[in-house]
């Protein structure tokens, strides 16, 4: 489903799921500080996020914060 059409109806895609627009909101608010934080450590560090699958744990530890 087109995104445009989503939104027209109230909803929003959390990857595969789909959620209502305030939840969609409270969920940004939750989220936008987690990735400003991991941007903030990744640009400190000599690794990167994306770039090696073996941090997939300390990313489920920023999302667990």
């Amino acid at each position: 489903m087109p995104g445009t059409y989503l939104r027209s109806k109230g909803l929003n895609r959390i990857g595969n799921l789909l959620v209502p627009n305030d939840n969609y909101c409270k969920f940004e608010d939750w989220i936008i500080p987690i990735f400003d934080q991991m941007l903030k450590e990744q640009n400190n560090e000599v690794f990167y996020f994306v770039l090696f699958p073996h941090y997939k744990t300390y990313i489920v530890q920023f999302l667990s914060m």
